[in-house]
């Protein structure tokens, strides 16, 4: 399955945000790695400013439907995210 981490920005006078692509991963735990690598080097986010990892529903659908998915399983590492 694919993630993908984007920055988003909110703006308080417009109804529609800013979201730019920051990377993409095949694995989940890839992205995250990626996402607090992000937040790391971009040092205090603004309130309105915020790292996200977003899936495509049609893949999601496929892996679930597929049957061949692994639970998936926290390590010490990714209970910290």
């Amino acid at each position: 399955m694919k993630y993908t981490l984007v920055k988003r920005t909110k703006f308080k006078n417009l109804s529609q945000d800013i979201v730019s692509t920051v990377k993409s991963s095949d694995s989940l735990d890839g992205i995250i790695k990626m996402k607090i690598g992000a937040e790391m080097l971009e040092g205090k986010l603004k309130e309105t400013e915020s790292f996200e990892i977003l899936i495509n529903i049609d893949d999601a659908y496929k892996y679930i439907s597929s049957g061949l998915q692994e639970p998936l399983l926290l390590t010490k590492d990714m209970e910290v995210a």
